[in-house]
């Protein structure tokens, strides 16, 4: 068989050994398939107790772009400033013989929040909530360790594990992810919730971020995207969106500024938007009234839900996280 880069990535399969000399994972199970190639459940053989990890097996036709292939480099290296149980621990990147490239990252469960979505999993207001604040910190927290956008936020790099909640991936690569952005067979998904500004070349701030997290709020609350991946900036700035039935209009009022054309309407941060869309007294009263119909609903939601009430906390309120367990 040959050992060529195409070859060994189009015949994976479980048991096989995988990364340098030095280093060897084996593959244990297929996870799910990436924008940029195959994620892999593996055993970390070189660690004691082999210890189970991610991988992504990066798709070598990508590598062909040099561009690409050293800004996966960089991205390896960079993830080992972000250390936060929200944002996805990276462990390096390690080649394989013939040209294959992995990522490894710690244990993914396979569940993103794209996933979530397209199967309409029905979550409880107070986890949704968990699940957003989640989100907007650990992309401000990227932000703050590595002083740059995330750039590419979406659905897709939001990972979920039943155990420790949300887990970001992709910090950064925006630039590097436009230069193979053509090699691709699928559009990439972030195009779909890019602020307006990132339509056109030059550096973006991170409020490009808190436009994207905004997008994904908007989706999360209604089911329904806000962009097609096919709009164009003129398309995204006239759309009317409709306002969201869990929001007032104070809510949706604050939500549409940072959804804003005009960067100075949006909030610094995406924990910013957090607290202006989601009140603290709006959310004591939110409780309070479903509080005498919470434990039809947890039974309900046991079967759908794949997400543990308990795993869903908050970083800034402790309070939350005794409402969720409750």
């Amino acid at each position: 068989m040959s050992d060529s880069a195409d070859s060994i990535y189009q015949s994976l399969q479980e048991a096989d050994l995988l990364g340098p000399e030095h280093h060897r994972f084996k593959l244990i199970k297929h996870n799910a398939t990436h924008s940029l190639g195959e994620l892999w459940q593996a055993e970390d053989i070189s660690v004691a107790g082999n210890p189970l990890v991610t991988l992504l097996i990066i798709n070598p036709s990508l590598l062909k772009q040099n561009d690409f292939a050293e800004g996966i480099k960089k991205h390896a290296a960079q993830s080992k400033q972000l250390q936060n149980k929200h944002i996805a621990e990276c462990y390096g990147f390690f080649p394989h013989k013939g040209g294959i490239l992995l990522l490894a990252y710690e244990k993914l469960d396979g569940l993103t929040l794209a996933s979530m979505i397209k199967r309409k999993t029905k979550l409880q207001q107070a986890q949704q909530l968990g699940l957003l604040r989640q989100i907007a910190y650990a992309v401000d927290m990227g932000y703050q360790k590595l002083h740059s956008p995330h750039g590419c936020l979406s659905p897709d790099t939001i990972f979920i594990n039943r155990k420790g909640g949300v887990k970001l991936t992709l910090q950064a690569m925006r630039d590097s992810l436009e230069s193979i952005a053509s090699l691709v067979k699928q559009p990439l998904t972030y195009r779909q919730y890019q602020s307006p500004e990132a339509f056109h070349p030059g550096k973006l701030s991170r409020k490009t971020d808190v436009y994207s997290f905004a997008a994904i709020v908007y989706e999360l609350l209604t089911g329904t995207a806000a962009f097609n991946i096919k709009d164009s900036e003129a398309d995204r700035v006239r759309k009317q969106l409709i306002q969201p039935d869990d929001l007032d209009n104070g809510q949706w009022e604050e939500l549409q500024k940072a959804l804003s054309t005009d960067t100075e309407q949006r909030f610094p941060n995406c924990t910013e938007l957090m607290k202006a869309v989601f009140p603290a007294k709006k959310e004591e009263k939110e409780d309070e009234k479903t509080s005498s119909s919470s434990e039809e609903e947890d039974k309900d939601s046991t079967t759908e839900n794949p997400i543990e009430t308990d795993t869903i906390e908050d970083e800034n309120t402790s309070s939350l996280k005794d409402k969720l367990k409750a």
